[in-house]
């Protein structure tokens, strides 16, 4: 991997399946180590998958956010590296309701290594 490589960027998109507040987003992620192995392995941390050392990443939205069943919540996520520890992020996560008619929500987040 190449250090660039490990700052990303991700969209999303899930349908509401309630009328509730959205309070918070898990995040999960899924590697794969192929390169020089003669059985690739993929270490994912995702619910349900063996668990790892590494874990899920919760982001609790500052005020949460009112949704109605069958809406779409929207997103972006970008993350970025810290360069006094790059073990560790800076992360810029934009979301909206497909409904709402452009009104983006936009909260930055740190996720520290333990």
């Amino acid at each position: 991997v190449q250090n660039n490589a490990l700052d990303f960027s991700s969209s999303f998109s899930m349908q509401v399946l309630r009328e509730d507040e959205l309070e918070r987003f898990v995040v999960h992620f899924d590697t794969l180590f192929q390169a020089k192995l003669p059985n690739p392995v993929n270490l994912s941390t995702g619910v349900g998958c063996p668990e790892t050392h590494w874990r899920q990443t919760v982001f609790s939205l500052a005020v949460p956010l009112k949704v109605r069943k069958g809406e779409m919540v929207e997103g972006l996520l970008h993350a970025k590296r810290r360069k006094d520890n790059e073990r560790e992020y800076d992360v810029k996560l934009s979301y909206w309701l497909s409904s709402n008619q452009g009104k983006k929500f936009v909260q930055d987040f740190s996720i520290r290594a333990s």
